[in-house]
């Protein structure tokens, strides 16, 4: 007899249209394939209401996955967020489920941690030195600038600025 191939069918759950998110929190779905074959999972996201879902969450869950941690400061702070889970079962075949209306996420901006790396040591200094330094951030949406300053009495104040605005992680200063 001849066999039908049908997509499967995704029922998504959470978050809810209208909430507010912020930190971690779940995406959840349902999903089955009529034929029962087997089957992976997507999650995508979309920042505009729902036109186009161009961020890629997560892909390749297991058909056994109902859920995926997401961490929202991932992602900038938003009112028009929406979410698609796309099962494609091993025939190719694909189902969604969206999110019905919009959620806002809406994390507090955290401050970052910067850490020098070089120069490393006490001066004195001469010529063009390489100032380095590494930004950790718990909001990884977030740009950053530097302000580069010396201190002239051991770390008490920073009130030379040689630079501001300083995209990166790096600055070559000419002491001249």
């Amino acid at each position: 007899s001849a066999r039908t191939n049908a997509s499967p069918a995704v029922a998504y759950l959470a978050p809810a249209a209208g909430s507010a998110l912020s930190g971690t929190t779940d995406v959840r779905w349902s999903a089955s394939d009529p034929e029962g074959d087997a089957w992976t999972t997507e999650v995508r996201l979309s920042t505009d209401g729902g036109a186009a879902f161009g961020v890629m969450l997560a892909s390749g869950l297991p058909a056994s996955a109902t859920a995926y941690a997401w961490n929202t400061k991932g992602q900038a702070n938003g009112t028009a967020w929406r979410a698609r889970v796309t099962a494609t079962d091993s025939r190719g075949l694909a189902g969604s489920g969206d999110t019905p209306g919009n959620f806002t996420i809406a994390n507090p901006n955290e401050a970052p941690t910067v850490a020098l790396i070089a120069p490393s040591g006490a001066g004195p200094y001469a010529g063009v030195v390489m100032v380095g330094w590494t930004v950790s951030d718990p909001n990884t949406w977030d740009a950053h600038t530097a302000v580069i300053a010396l201190s002239p009495d051991n770390g008490a104040g920073f009130s030379v600025v040689l630079a501001s605005g300083v995209p990166g992680t790096s600055f070559a200063w000419n002491t001249a």
